[in-house]
């Protein structure tokens, strides 16, 4: 038995070629599946979190900031003006949604003031903005 024949052993080879291959396709997927958010400047807010939070192009922003001031298209408005404002913008444009942005220490009462005098306006499509779980800091 001493004939018997006796194959080379053949050296384990690493395959570059698919795994770079599978790299581009995963860095073609993160690069079009997320998207470039613009972020408003103007108002330094700590929005609440909430996990089913959803970045929508708004049509009216009414935010309240930490000195309770009431601001509403990046014009500070008195809470009694609110409802004629509103009813001058919904006259232009009956479909307009009201985003509501409140600072997390904002009391309360204040948010359903607010609330009340956007519901006087005559709009009652108000989205409460707040921020989404994975870009808390």
């Amino acid at each position: 038995m001493s004939d018997f024949y006796q194959r080379p052993k053949q050296k384990v080879k690493i395959e570059l070629t698919p795994l770079i291959d599978i790299i581009f396709i995963l860095l073609i997927f993160f690069a079009v599946s997320s998207s470039i958010i613009p972020t408003q400047k103007g108002l330094n807010l700590q929005l609440p979190i909430a996990e089913t939070s959803s970045k929508e192009k708004p049509d009216i922003i009414l935010a309240i900031n930490q000195e309770k001031t009431l601001i509403l298209n990046q014009l500070p408005t008195p809470i009694s003006a609110i409802p004629h404002s509103i009813q001058r913008l919904l006259e232009k444009d009956p479909s307009l949604q009201i985003i509501l942005k409140a600072d997390i220490q904002t009391p309360y009462q204040l948010i359903i003031q607010a609330l009340d005098a956007i519901r006087l306006g005559g709009c009652f499509d108000i989205v409460l903005e707040t921020q989404p779980v994975f870009s808390a800091s």
